[in-house]
């Protein structure tokens, strides 16, 4: 997981943050306490307040280029 930060809160003793990231280490919107790996703020742009909507819209863009340039090809076919 790339777009993890570290969260440190030593309010209960010493650093305790994992060596690795992983879903079971990473608080990806349920809060914990002490040290923790949490989302970085794109993280939670692109993947949580957008629910998606920036994943279409990229796909939905797709769609049209390619719809796009099938005209232009064929219009030039008939054309000749």
């Amino acid at each position: 997981m790339s777009a993890c930060v570290p969260v440190h809160d030593h309010g209960f003793g010493g650093c305790a943050l994992p060596a690795v990231i992983s879903e079971s280490t990473a608080s990806l919107g349920q809060p914990r306490s002490g040290c923790h790996w949490a989302g970085t703020a794109s993280y939670w742009f692109r993947r949580c307040e957008s629910r998606g909507h920036r994943e279409w819209a990229f796909r939905r863009r797709e769609d049209r280029r390619r719809d796009r340039r099938a005209a232009r090809r064929a219009l030039r076919e008939h054309l000749g």
